[in-house]
C-alpha cells in the first residue's frame, strides 16, 4: 500500500512532464473546468501551486478547526427522532479572535495572483468538484462495509470511545484498528470501483 501511494505521487508530482491527459478528454473537459489543476503543462504546474499549500501538514492537522464545524453539524442534527432539520433560532455572529493562525485561504491566493475573473471559478471547480464526489462515494462505501461487518464496526466504535485526549493528526494515525480499516477499504472498494457503484 506504501509502495502504491508512492508510485501515486511520483506521477502525480516529479514525473508530470512525462504524462499528460487524452486530447479528446481535455476537449471535453475543458467548457466545464477550464485551464485548471485538470490541464497539462505550465496551467497545471501553476494550479498545482495555488492548491498544493491547502494541503500543508498545519492545515490539514488542524483538529480544532475542524472540530468547530463538526460541532455546527453535530448541533443541527435532530437527536429527537425528527426527520427534517430545523433553521436555527438562535444563530450568534461568530466572535472576533485576533491571535487565530492565518489560514491558506483557496480564493484569497487566487485573487493575488489572477485577474482573470473567470479562472478562479475553474481552479474552485477543479479542485472542490472532485473532492465532493471523492469525500462522498469514500464515506458511503465506509458506511456500507461497516454495516456489513459488525464486528469491525464494533471494534472501531469501542477504539474510539476509549480515546481520552484532544484528537490530533498524529493521534488518528496512530489509531492501528482505524489505519488498517480504512487501508483495507480502498483496497477491496477502491477508486476504479466508485462509479460502478
Amino acid at each position: 500500500m506504501e509502495e502504491h501511494g508512492k508510485r501515486i505521487g511520483g506521477v502525480a508530482a516529479l514525473f508530470v512532464n512525462d504524462y499528460g491527459k487524452d486530447p479528446e478528454r481535455a476537449k471535453a473537459q475543458s467548457p466545464f473546468f477550464g485551464p485548471s489543476i485538470f490541464s497539462d503543462g505550465h496551467i497545471w504546474k501553476e494550479a498545482r501551486g495555488l492548491v498544493k499549500p491547502i494541503f500543508a501538514m498545519a492545515e490539514i492537522s488542524d483538529m480544532e478547526h475542524l472540530a468547530s464545524f463538526m460541532d455546527r453539524f453535530m448541533d443541527l442534527l435532530p437527536n429527537d427522532e425528527t426527520r427534517a432539520l430545523q433553521q436555527t433560532t438562535n444563530a450568534k455572529p461568530e466572535p472576533d479572535f485576533p491571535a487565530v493562525r492565518r489560514r491558506y485561504v483557496l480564493l484569497d491566493e487566487m485573487a493575488k495572483h489572477i485577474r482573470d475573473p473567470i479562472k478562479p471559478r475553474y481552479h474552485v471547480l477543479g479542485v472542490f468538484n472532485p473532492a465532493r464526489d471523492t469525500i462522498s462515494i469514500a464515506v458511503g462505501n465506509t458506511l456500507f462495509q461497516l454495516a456489513r461487518h459488525p464486528h469491525i464496526w464494533t471494534k472501531l466504535r469501542k477504539t474510539s470511545l476509549e480515546i481520552d485526549e484532544p484528537l490530533t493528526f498524529e493521534k488518528l494515525k496512530s489509531l492501528v484498528d482505524l489505519d488498517m480499516s480504512y487501508k483495507k477499504l480502498f483496497v477491496y472498494v477502491g477508486p476504479q470501483h466508485w462509479y460502478s457503484v
